[in-house]
């Protein structure tokens, strides 16, 4: 450790003998995790002092890092703790983005959720990277799942450093509507709800909390319209959201009627979707249609949408038959008022 308090050109040489620790396949893997971080942490503190010529090596330690993460030769821990030291380069971020590599960091937090560690480091990557515009459409794409792999996170470690971090990334993007509208249609609303209700040391933490529920609750009515609702079932992919509750039905019940019920004609279709999700969603929304609009059983009735209800409840899927089931007690109790019983959401 003395070398990396002498100049420049030494710290060079430090860098030299870490990667080729790194390089060394003949190495044990501990080996390589360690000199994986400590490149990357020498690298990064080169660059807060001021040396921005630095930023070239930068790119060959990731580029080495993405292999020897790849071959299997550093651990997803080393990995992930490395990025977090690398990352602090501004010229680094850009390059990584556009890699396509932060789709790998969502996968490792849905594959390692486990891993307090890991799934933290992660966090803190998308945090850093929350600064860059270039992120924003991979946030926005629902395929990579990025908030929900955030919440499921969340849900998962209820720690002040892992609430910290993930409140910071979601205050960096709540500005942008795209990402609003994800973050409501995830339910964000409801951890944050949760969150808010626990005591915090950090000020910052509660101070973040509060602005992200009062943005939510501020945009949760314009974000979960009847029109949005339209637009998920005629793009055919549901998610669970503001527009598939209890309070959202209750309130747009009477919008169904709406071209001869067409939205429940293709939410029945729906029922059949390849995707479970989709499917269980469904039930739910149909059994809240029965459950609010007057003789609304008997619009489903003559839709087959009953039928199909019931035989998704012998689904192997729990999810999906615990969405049937209940729907299916919806719409055979006329007088749902006197029932009192569980409800997904």
């Amino acid at each position: 450790m003395a070398k990396l308090q002498t100049g420049f050109k030494g710290k060079i040489e430090v860098i030299k003998i870490l990667l080729s620790l790194v390089m060394n396949t003949n190495l044990s893997i501990e080996t390589h995790n360690a000199a994986s971080r400590l490149v990357c942490m020498t690298v990064s503190k080169i660059y807060e002092s001021g040396q921005e010529t630095i930023i070239e090596k930068g790119y060959e330690i990731l580029a080495l890092l993405n292999s020897s993460q790849q071959n299997g030769n550093i651990s997803i821990l080393a990995y992930v703790m490395s990025l977090v030291f690398l990352l602090k380069i501004t010229g680094i971020q850009k390059s990584f983005i556009e890699s396509g590599t932060v789709r790998k960091i969502l996968g490792f937090m849905a594959l390692c959720n486990d891993d307090l560690q890991v799934c933290y480091n992660c966090l803190v990557i998308l945090w850093i990277l929350s600064y860059r515009p270039a992120i924003i459409p991979i946030i926005e794409d629902r395929k990579n799942e990025a908030i929900e792999s955030i919440k499921k996170v969340l849900q998962m470690y209820r720690r002040e450093k892992v609430v910290r971090i993930s409140c910071m990334f979601f205050k960096n993007v709540i500005g942008n509507e795209k990402c609003l509208e994800i973050l409501i249609d995830c339910d964000i609303y409801k951890e944050v709800t949760n969150l808010l209700n626990r005591q915090w040391q950090d000020k910052e933490i509660v101070q973040n909390l509060e602005l992200i529920e009062k943005t939510l609750n501020d945009n949760y009515k314009v974000l979960s319209s009847f029109e949005k609702l339209k637009k998920q079932v005629q793009d055919r992919v549901l998610r669970w959201g503001p527009m598939h509750t209890d309070m959202f039905w209750a309130e747009n019940f009477k919008m169904a009627e709406e071209n001869d019920f067409d939205i429940i004609k293709q939410l029945v279709v729906l029922l059949n979707d390849e995707s479970i999700q989709t499917q269980a969603i469904a039930c739910y929304d149909l059994g809240q249609f029965a459950r609010y609009y007057p003789f609304g059983r008997n619009v489903l009735e003559k839709l087959n949408g009953k039928n199909i209800i019931l035989s998704k409840m012998q689904s192997p899927d729990p999810k999906l038959k615990e969405n049937a089931l209940i729907a299916i007690q919806k719409i055979m109790i006329s007088d749902w008022q006197k029932v009192s019983g569980k409800e997904n959401k």
